[in-house]
């Protein structure tokens, strides 16, 4: 996860949001932001508010998503109580930062939480955590709330990872599969915007930390006939794009396609991004392009593509006063959080 977090508050804070994503039939999710800025602990997190009391499943996934947030805060300050900065061998401020996706498909919700938290050391730590129900029920759903047959839906998950794994063995632990065979995978699968099954294993669970979140993506269409029917039939009326930019969460395709310097960074469609980020955009012929009266070319070099002028999307995260936050996740998917409203 590279931590390109840029928000308007670094404070003790909470906001909530004003433009909310509405899902199907009203569903609303709307984003809440919580900043705390301290001498030894900062957090940034950014977490999704579902539905209303006619949504059930909302207070299901709000609940469990704030005693997450919570637990992993406390953690954290705890950690910070307990270190003796003093001593010479630790340094760095500790930090728990988290943005969410989530994905609708028919009356299927799932949420998706990218976390990172710091507690001294040579690193940090990222992972996720992930809650899938049906909009109007209130349990979470588990692997065996997919499948036709409930016994046998997570051996059917098992055996697809088990058979990625053994096209590329040194990819992962020598054990892996066996840790695989052994885990429990409900609360370790998510919907995504594709409306493939994703099953993930956090760092250290089956490779090293150099290894990062491993993820597997299985397609409905590799589980026909095996999957429940409404649920087949909900994951098979996506759209079939992988999407690179989320906007409050939910995926977000531009007009003009993003692309990728030599270096692997994105460049992004200038006026589109800036337009969508509430910036005014103009050009003349001496200075080029100017956004919000600035010269882009006072803080880096636009490229034209195609008659598009593109720019590193480090412009945009870099941006600490505007009510917004960019950052590209562990999966190279950009995430963008607009704060419109503050407390």
């Amino acid at each position: 996860m590279k931590k390109n977090f840029a928000a308007l508050a670094v404070c003790s804070a909470i906001v909530f949001c004003g433009m909310g994503a509405f899902a199907s039939d009203g569903f609303e999710v709307v984003p809440a932001y919580s900043s705390i800025n301290e001498e030894r602990y900062v957090e940034e997190v950014y977490y999704p508010v579902l539905g209303d009391s006619s949504f059930p499943i909302s207070k299901t996934i709000n609940d469990l998503v704030e005693k997450d947030n919570v637990a992993t805060r406390s953690s954290v300050m705890a950690s910070v109580e307990e270190t003796d900065f003093d001593s010479g061998g630790i340094t760095g401020v500790f930090a728990f930062n988290s943005f969410y996706q989530y994905n609708v498909c028919g009356d299927i919700v799932s949420v998706k939480l990218n976390n990172y938290t710091y507690q001294g050391g040579a690193h940090g730590l990222e992972y996720i955590t992930s809650y899938t129900g049906n909009i109007g029920g209130k349990d979470i759903f588990g692997v065996q709330d997919l499948f036709r047959d409930s016994e046998n839906g997570q051996a059917v998950l098992k055996s697809f990872i088990k058979a990625e794994i053994a096209k590329n063995k040194d990819g992962y632990f020598s054990n892996a599969t066996e840790t695989i065979e052994e885990s429990d995978l409900n609360s370790r699968f998510y919907i995504d915007e594709q409306g493939n099954i994703v099953v993930y294993f956090n760092p250290y669970e089956i490779d090293a930390y150099a290894g990062g979140i491993k993820e597997f993506q299985i397609s409905p269409d590799m589980l026909s006939g095996r999957l429940k029917t409404e649920v087949y039939s909900y994951l098979t009326n996506k759209s079939g794009q992988r999407c690179d930019l989320r906007l409050n969460g939910l995926p977000y395709y531009t007009e003009n396609r993003l692309l990728k310097s030599e270096d692997n960074d994105y460049l992004v469609p200038l006026r589109e991004f800036a337009e969508l980020l509430g910036f005014s955009v103009d050009w003349d012929k001496v200075n080029g392009a100017y956004v919000d009266g600035k010269p882009v070319s006072d803080s880096v070099s636009a490229v034209l593509v195609n008659d598009i002028s593109y720019v590193p999307l480090t412009y945009f995260s870099s941006i600490k006063d505007r009510g917004f936050m960019v950052s590209e996740d562990y999966d190279g998917v950009i995430n963008i959080f607009k704060i419109e409203q503050q407390q």
